[in-house]
């Protein structure tokens, strides 16, 4: 498990739960707009820490924190991933898993030792191929989504709004085949101060287009919608 990061005290990781972020590099997408693209496209230059030593400033941590948030990266791809949150759990810590929502199997595998799922929704199938995803991207997409709905104790649905990757076509279809009746969603505002590709044009919805974004959600079964 290649881990290159820990931030030791976060609160707005995990919902209403202070947390320790293990961040683990490479992944199985290349989002324009990733603002962490460093691990993603260069882990070499990142010095990886020993999962056991990760997991003993855990423990030290732990009167400070309840839980511990697995992002990346992509965390799925990630070699005994499920070992480590095994043992997050016997220590007693809540588990939230970031995911991009390209391995469905293995998110099945571990759904049942974590607390809290959070997966991106990035876009349609037309534009999709834009994130040089595997040639199934979509179709693995929703069927993680599908996974996540019927089997996560807690989660939401998280889809940065970035034009022209998030339009309400975009949306309509998104919504349609994936969000519609699902706990939560959070819908996010981009930042575009450091992105992986800023050659390439990309702007924020207006705030028009965001309203009608949450009324589409709402109006097809959405419990909760968030702005952030």
């Amino acid at each position: 498990m290649r881990i290159v990061a820990l931030e030791e005290i976060s609160t707005i990781d995990y919902p209403n739960v202070p947390s320790a972020v293990v961040y683990t590099s490479g992944c199985s997408l290349r989002c324009p707009y990733c603002y962490n693209y460093e691990m993603v496209i260069d882990p070499e230059s990142f010095t990886e820490l020993e999962a056991n030593e990760v997991f003993k400033k855990l423990i030290e941590l732990k009167p400070f924190i309840d839980g511990v948030v697995i992002t990346g990266g992509e965390p799925l791809i990630q070699s005994g991933l499920i070992v480590f949150v095994k043992a997050l759990h016997r220590a007693g810590f809540k588990v939230k898993l970031d995911t991009n929502g390209m391995h469905p199997k293995e998110l099945e595998a571990l759904i049942p030792f974590v607390d809290f799922v959070a997966m991106d929704v990035k876009t349609n199938r037309e534009m999709f191929k834009l994130f040089t995803s595997p040639e199934d991207g979509y179709e693995r997409m929703i069927e993680s989504s599908d996974i996540v709905k019927m089997k996560a104790k807690d989660y939401e649905f998280r889809v940065t709004m970035v034009k022209p990757f998030i339009s309400l076509a975009a949306m309509t279809e998104l919504t349609h085949y994936v969000l519609a009746d699902s706990k939560k969603v959070a819908l996010q505002r981009p930042l575009f101060d450091h992105v992986m590709y800023p050659e390439i044009e990309m702007s924020a919805p207006s705030e028009d287009e965001i309203e009608m974004y949450v009324y589409m959600l709402e109006s097809s079964g959405v419990k909760t919608v968030i702005v952030r």
